[in-house]
């Protein structure tokens, strides 16, 4: 679905728009643009993310073996609750 808002531009971006894009291809040329700078926005969101779990996960690096996998994964669940079963 396309919808319809109206933006504002420095007058040169406007008026080098205006002189270089046929007037039926202006909205195609500015979503696109748009759609590009959002990618790189969303690109180092995700880079930003990814650093914090790495850093939240460096000790993966100390990992090398089956044992260490296991110390590992015994010392993550130290602090969980354990659900209690009744029957």
């Amino acid at each position: 679905m396309v919808k319809r808002v109206n933006i504002s531009f420095p007058e040169k971006t406007l008026n080098d728009l205006k002189e270089l894009v046929p007037p039926r291809e202006r909205s195609k040329l500015v979503s696109e643009a748009v759609e590009e700078k959002l990618n790189d926005f969303k690109r180092a969101v995700a880079f930003e993310k990814l650093e914090k779990a790495r850093e939240k996960f460096s000790s993966f690096e100390t990992i090398k073996s089956k044992e260490d996998t296991v110390a590992w994964v015994k010392n993550m669940r130290k602090g969980w609750n354990r659900r209690e079963t009744s029957k």
